[in-house]
């Protein structure tokens, strides 16, 4: 996603202010993950949690399911 972002959008959210940010994405979520670039362009304190063998839809819980996801 954020590696998507077309210069005519604007700068990028995750690259306005100052505030801590703690960014996660799953090691199979291509679209979510960052470049060593854009990462380096986040104002610190910043913070990232990359899980092993997770994708986009492992956010949240299962569907049928009242429990999260487990890693």
């Amino acid at each position: 996603m954020w590696n998507d972002w077309q210069p005519g959008y604007g700068t990028k959210p995750i690259h306005q202010g100052t505030v801590p940010r703690l960014l996660t994405w799953g090691v199979d979520d291509f679209d979510a993950a960052l470049d060593a670039p854009s990462w380096n362009a986040i104002a610190k304190p910043r913070y990232r949690a990359v899980y092993g063998r997770a994708d986009h839809d492992d956010s949240g819980p299962h569907p049928g399911s009242s429990s999260p996801a487990t890693p």
